[in-house]
């Protein structure tokens, strides 16, 4: 990929900035002439394949354990739907029964 400059985007101008070498950059969007179009499905999908820096879920479970999932509130633009949906779907292939999950919605 080389080297990628990140910009923020303000008034319709590029702004970019640099990130301190001590950080660790783990993902980007891609500027709109590079963009590929990716469903929430795939990435929800892609995400619970792949977690970063962290075991699948179904090595981090047992089928007795309770599950509490944090989603945000209705006020919030986001996919919650989908990722509900997969985050479940994960969490039933770990063995976790229905009865063993919670849904917190934050506010």
């Amino acid at each position: 990929m080389g080297i990628v400059t990140p910009f923020i985007v303000f008034k319709n101008q590029k702004h970019p900035f640099e990130i301190p070498s001590q950080w660790r950059l783990l993902t980007m969007t891609a500027d709109e002439k590079e963009s590929r179009a990716f469903s929430v499905q795939s990435m929800v999908d892609r995400a619970m394949r792949k977690p970063i820096d962290s075991p699948v879920l179904s090595e981090c479970l047992s089928h007795s354990d309770t599950v509490a999932v944090v989603i945000e509130d209705m006020t919030r633009s986001s996919p919650k739907r989908e990722v509900l949906i997969g985050l479940l779907d994960e969490l039933n292939g770990a063995a976790i029964q229905g009865e063993n999950v919670s849904i917190v919605i934050g506010l």
